[in-house]
């Protein structure tokens, strides 16, 4: 709905299985992938007011083409164990092209190409096991994956009227994943679950502009995962689960910004999750969820830097480590059915995302065309942006006729802080609340299933945002730093035809 803005998709899937007995399974898959999209962004709050679907920086597009295949295979044995395993090869090429605001009035907007071409390939193996060796059932699931992924780019950034900056990186990486887990019934009514996963990840990488950059590192992580679930009846329950987390950097994220502010020596992303919960059915009319969760983690990577004092030894934004972070929440779903023609769902989330350290941030742009750096103190608790704190979905069904559906949904989402907005200081983007319809239509035919839908997004037309963020805007007179934020459609209708052919 924004000005010169569009989409163009293809996608191609097809798969062929074989089941020559009831132990063995055969499946071989291939999907394509093919788009091309011209995305308006963030729009200063000055121009949102009067206009919603201007483009502040047209040219904006992204392109990718995907190629995948993926073999799969299961084959039972006896005494209860059972073999899986998959091997995939993916080739995907990418493009994403920027216009960012001029520099000065009157010369032109500064323009980024980033080309990346990857090339995956690898599989799991996997081993399971049922039994009942004290007369308990136990299941046991030892297994392995290796994964190998090649990357390669070229970055051509062009700022008048400073000049263009172009760059060429390779990036190898070798993944190892060992796994096992039990899980056992310990009684009738308490089920314990332990595993254990060992990552090895190797990393290659060539900067042909930063010579510095270019070496290889080694990720070793070993992380262990427990689970409690104690049955209070046969239709509820109570559970805790703990796990540790392990994630390497990416390689974007160690080269996030073309010639400017690389980061090989990003380390590692941990977390400890603790999540506590109850289930239960609710007589015969339904059944409802409540979860307890906290996520506690450590050197969490971020975009955060212009200063050595945050970057290290670079004087360029880069992505950085921030020593602690912390989720933490609640979520509750409520399933209800009042008879074979009427049934909803309302869930609710609430999730607190803060900094758990203080820390100095300095996004890259200045106000008043660099006079004064916009220079962030984040203290510890603030929150994270861009995540709401309380989450509200709403859903009713009305079956008329068994094979016609008419739901009505509602969604509220809180009021969010600023990208840009660590320190929690500038006014917040605004919640909202949205109401949408959909009319299902599902009915077997001779050969085969005929389904359609038609549906209404925003019924109300209401104008609000779904992200923001602060920067500074160039085109000012003084080029100020304001509020962006991203518009969402008004009131929208789609639809949808489809048949499964179910014999031949």
């Amino acid at each position: 709905f924004r000005d010169e803005s569009d989409a163009r998709i293809t996608r191609t899937y097809v798969k062929l299985g074989y089941r020559p007995t009831a132990d063995t399974d055969l499946t071989v898959s291939y999907g394509y992938v093919k788009d091309r999209l011209l995305q308006a962004g963030s729009l200063p709050l000055s121009v949102e007011a009067f206009d919603r679907k201007a483009n502040f920086t047209p040219g904006d597009f992204s392109r990718a083409e995907s190629n995948r295949v993926t073999v799969t295979g299961r084959q039972g044995l006896p005494l209860g164990f059972s073999l899986n395993a998959n091997g995939f090869y993916r080739h995907l090429n990418q493009e994403l092209f920027t216009v960012s605001q001029p520099f000065f009035p009157g010369i032109p907007n500064p323009t980024t190409d980033s080309k990346i071409t990857t090339e995956s390939s690898g599989g799991t193996l996997q081993l399971s096991h049922e039994a009942t060796p004290i007369g308990h059932k136990n299941t046991l699931v030892l297994g392995g994956e290796f994964t190998h992924n090649n990357y390669g780019t070229r970055f051509l950034s062009v700022t008048p009227p400073f000049g263009s900056s172009p760059a060429l990186r390779s990036f190898g990486e070798d993944i190892v994943g060992l796994y096992a887990q039990d899980t056992v019934h310990l009684t009738t009514q308490l089920l314990l679950t332990a595993g254990l996963r060992y990552d090895h990840d190797q990393i290659g990488f060539l900067d042909n502009l930063n010579n510095a950059n270019s070496g290889s590192k080694a990720y070793n992580r070993t992380t262990p995962r427990a689970g409690l679930t104690y049955l209070l009846t046969p239709g509820s329950s109570v559970y805790f689960n703990y796990s540790e987390g392990f994630r390497v950097p990416t390689f974007l994220e160690l080269f996030s910004l073309g010639p400017f502010g690389s980061n090989p020596g990003l380390q590692p992303v941990h977390s400890r999750n603790y999540e506590f919960g109850f289930k239960s059915k609710l007589g015969t009319w339904g059944e409802g969820t409540l979860a307890l969760f906290q996520a506690d983690v450590k050197n969490e990577i971020l975009f955060v830097c212009g200063n050595t004092a945050t970057c290290g030894t670079s004087s360029f934004p880069a992505n950085v480590n921030v020593d602690k972070t912390r989720r933490r929440g609640v979520e509750t779903t409520l399933k209800a059915k009042y008879d074979e023609k009427l049934d909803a769902v309302v869930n609710y989330t609430y999730t607190d995302a803060t900094f758990e350290s203080d820390l100095t941030l300095n996004p890259f742009f200045f106000d008043a065309f660099g006079s004064t750096p916009y220079v962030e103190q984040v203290r510890k608790g603030s929150s994270f942006p861009l995540v709401p704190k309380h989450r509200l979905g709403v859903t009713g069904n009305y079956h008329p006729l068994p094979m016609w559906t008419v739901s009505v949904t509602g969604l509220y989402v809180s009021t969010q802080f600023h990208l840009n907005d660590e320190q929690n200081s500038q006014p917040r983007l605004p919640g909202y609340f949205t109401l949408g319809g959909r009319l299902a239509y599902s009915h077997a035919v001779p050969g085969g299933r005929l389904s359609g839908f038609l549906m209404i997004n925003n019924v109300f037309d209401q104008h609000y945002s779904t992200s923001g963020i602060i920067a500074a805007n160039n085109l000012t007179p003084a080029g100020a730093v304001e509020r962006f934020v991203v518009p969402a459609p008004g009131i929208a209708f789609y639809g949808g035809l489809s048949y499964r052919f179910e014999s031949f």
